[in-house]
């Protein structure tokens, strides 16, 4: 089995939405110049303790939706060039 190498994660578009103390990532990721993929999360938020703590996506709030539908024109066109590469050559 492969073993996974961080050097060939390569991401191609990233965006934060933030909502009060919490804080969401967006990204394209591409692993060793394969197919782009989509990744939510990880979510950042403050601790009570007042350090930082991270956390699997799970749930979104209704902004977090409506802002990430506003990315996907963005993140469509920049996925559908990779399409376009690999149909056209």
């Amino acid at each position: 089995m492969a073993v996974y190498d961080k050097s060939k994660d390569v991401c191609v578009f990233e965006r934060s939405i933030e909502n009060g103390d919490k804080c969401l990532k967006i990204c394209v990721m591409s692993y060793n110049g394969g197919e782009m993929k989509l990744q939510f999360g990880p979510r950042t938020y403050v601790k009570r303790n007042g350090t930082t703590g991270f956390g699997k996506v799970g749930r979104m709030t209704l902004n977090e939706v409506m802002a990430i539908n506003d990315l996907m024109p963005e993140i469509k066109g920049i996925m559908g060039e990779s399409i376009t590469t690999v149909v056209n050559g």
